[in-house]
């Protein structure tokens, strides 16, 4: 049975306010930002807020409010015993604070206590997924992943990872990056999961103008707070899509790899595919890439 494509509602976008950048780059923030680059974290840039994750789990997240100053949001199960003033409301997602210097200082105070309540919670697939965008962040990467856990709005499946895909010739892509841990794999779920991320994100070849747009600032961003390679430039153009699937220690046998290639031929998608042994996490170049 082929996907289901569920059309986004809404325009995506990303990006921060240059003041929220500021205040990170050199201003309130600046003590979280090193420590997050120190760890080393993993940050992320969503919609007027930023996520900063230890092994997947999101273990602060900072969003500007127009005319309201700023908010902080942990999980109750990741703050545990630590005191953080200016409590505001608590829902599922966690406990809201109103950021305050008091606010900042004392959760660099209990940051290490924080990240270890966090870890000892955490999934692997997400902690791969964190470690992979680690890994293949140097200047000479031929990938660099810049956003996790991707969804956009009225579209209830969310993207492993999306990254920049480059060239020999110069070219760029963007990569769509669906990872999958462990033995268990089915092989047709897989396929037509990728496939419903790919027709989402790239109905005709190419990312959507306004995920292209929300992604060029974003990497902006990203560069000017230390997060990304200065080298990494997003065209000016929505670039093409490329689906990769990434398997996570797991072998691949003859048996997967055949009904890999029999569900994408199926589903008309052309997907390439690595396989990571345990401990490895930076990709293979690209020409080492199996088609599916």
């Amino acid at each position: 049975m082929g996907s289901t494509v569920t059309k986004p509602n809404k325009t995506f976008a990303r990006g921060v306010s240059d003041a929220f950048v500021t205040e990170l780059a050199s201003g309130r923030f600046a003590g979280i930002l090193e420590r997050a680059r120190d760890h080393p974290l993993d940050v992320q840039i969503r919609e007027h807020y930023i996520d900063f994750y230890a092994d997947g789990c999101c273990v602060l997240q900072l969003r500007e409010r127009p005319k309201a100053g700023y908010e902080a949001a942990i999980h109750e199960k990741y703050v545990g015993e630590t005191r953080l003033p200016g409590e505001r409301r608590r829902n599922p997602r966690g406990i809201c604070y109103e950021v305050s210097d008091a606010f900042v200082a004392a959760y660099l105070a209990g940051f290490a206590t924080i990240m270890a309540n966090a870890r000892a919670l955490a999934k692997r697939e997400r902690t791969l997924e964190e470690r992979i965008i680690r890994a293949n962040n140097g200047p000479t990467s031929p990938v660099v992943f810049f956003d996790r856990q991707v969804q956009m709005h009225g579209v209830p499946k969310k993207a492993d990872l999306l990254g920049l895909l480059s060239l020999p010739d110069g070219g760029v892509r963007v990569l769509l990056t669906e990872i999958k841990q462990g033995q268990k794999v089915l092989a047709q779920s897989l396929i037509d999961q990728t496939k419903a991320y790919y027709e989402v994100f790239a109905p005709a070849g190419r990312l959507r103008e306004c995920l292209a747009n929300a992604y060029r600032k974003v990497i902006s961003q990203k560069q000017e707070l230390g997060l990304l390679p200065a080298a990494v430039a997003f065209p000016s153009a929505p670039p093409p899509v490329e689906c990769l699937v990434v398997l996570c220690e797991r072998e691949l046998t003859s048996k997967l790899l055949l009904g890999l290639r029999t569900a994408a031929r199926a589903a008309r998608l052309r997907a390439k595919l690595v396989c990571l042994s345990q401990e490895e996490y930076v990709l293979p170049p690209p020409g080492e890439w199996r088609t599916i």
